[in-house]
């Protein structure tokens, strides 16, 4: 039996451009013809020009989300009904605003979404969004990051606010069953999936709601002392990074590049390490589940190939930062880049011997008759 749950959480799904070599959609199928028609590059752009070969607009698809277990969707099961309701809503009355990630808090409004579907073929959602030439700068700029090979606009946010339903399904587990669009937006940091493409403070809100429904309260109850000691063991194994290298973590510039909550992330790590196992309560618990999760999915198979290790004047990637965020360090050793700082250059000044010399032998010392000599050094934090 599947109860409602009232959350109090806007509802975001990450979405990223088409990887020519990692795509799922077909473009030649019949499905992606019907829903988008023809014209698209290996990126999922196309130019719309006029008779005297103008740019007139720019076409780009996403790809978004993909059914999951709550283990790959960040706590929240995701299913294949629950996109195709969403895929099936009515937006031609009021078009879906596309909006630019300009800065923190600050969105321009660009273009429109045309058309939302679910892929058969590929089984995910998609959308195409659409830029017209209108000739002002925020737009040209758009244009030209989208036009660009590969494009410039990689990652996007798909919006519902609060315009979702969910449920706890007979699992026990938070599940999406319905939801409509409200905006899409493009966002300066990676999209992807290792995060399960749900937004964190959507996926916490789900979580606390399923406490407060199983008459959990605020999570300080005592824990099963045998489901206590086999999590403790298992997520012990997985953090390999002291207290110490976590506070150093903490305050590294890099901790918080290109995601999402990372210090939330990092406060619960925090306080797992700084507490024994006696200590935990069933919150702990919990938060030390969802870890184990998240670091058992992303460390199974191979470091990819162009994971950095936060080299001098480097940050990790993404999947780094997200795994040492929570405590397990996938390097042989910790990043020491830097970004803010990068390569700085000291100059050493000193007298010139010999020019100190003569001035000396003339009984002249004076500031104008002073020689120095100067040596430039380049120090890489």
């Amino acid at each position: 039996m599947k109860e409602s749950l009232n959350l109090d959480a806007d509802l975001e799904f990450a979405a990223s451009s088409v990887n020519p070599d990692a795509k799922s959609l077909d473009f030649d199928s019949q499905e992606f013809r019907d829903n988008v028609g023809t014209g698209f590059n290996d990126f999922g752009v196309r130019q719309n020009k006029d008779d005297d070969g103008n740019i007139r607009s720019v076409d780009v698809v996403f790809e978004a989300m993909e059914p999951g277990p709550p283990k790959r969707r960040n706590g929240v099961r995701i299913t294949e009904s629950f996109l195709r309701e969403i895929a099936d809503k009515d937006y031609s009355q009021e078009p879906l605003h596309l909006k630019d990630h300009r800065s923190k808090d600050t969105f321009a409004d660009i273009g429109s979404v045309r058309q939302i579907w679910f892929s058969e073929q590929a089984q995910k959602l998609a959308l195409m969004v659409n830029v017209p030439n209108t000739g002002g700068p925020t737009h040209d700029e758009a244009i030209s990051r989208y036009t660009w090979e590969p494009p410039q606009i990689k990652n996007g946010s798909v919006g519902f606010a609060t315009q979702y339903k969910a449920v706890r399904n007979e699992n026990g587990e938070p599940e999406l069953v319905d939801g409509k669009v409200r905006e899409f937006s493009t966002v300066n940091f990676p999209g992807g999936y290792d995060s399960g493409g749900v937004a964190s403070a959507f996926a916490e809100a789900a979580e606390e709601a399923l406490i407060e429904f199983d008459g959990h309260g605020d999570g300080d109850m005592d824990p099963d002392p045998e489901e206590l000691e086999q999590v403790y063991e298992q997520w012990n194994s997985l953090v390999n990074m002291s207290d110490e290298q976590m506070e150093w973590w903490d305050d590294h510039p890099c901790a918080d590049a290109a995601v999402d909550h990372g210090e939330d992330a990092r406060d619960e790590t925090l306080m797992l390490i700084g507490q024994p196992m006696e200590s935990w309560s069933q919150k702990n618990l919990d938060i030390a589940n969802r870890a184990i999760d998240f670091m058992v999915s992303e460390t199974e198979g191979e470091m990819p190939e162009d994971a950095a290790d936060g080299g001098p004047g480097t940050c990790p990637t993404r999947w780094a930062v997200n795994l040492l965020n929570r405590g397990h360090n996938p390097f042989d050793e910790m990043p020491s880049g830097n970004p803010q700082f990068g390569r700085i250059e000291t100059r050493k000044l000193g007298f010139d011997d010999e020019a100190h010399a003569d001035n000396a032998s003339e009984n002249s010392v004076t500031d104008s008759d002073k020689a120095f000599s100067g040596e430039v050094e380049t120090l890489t934090f």
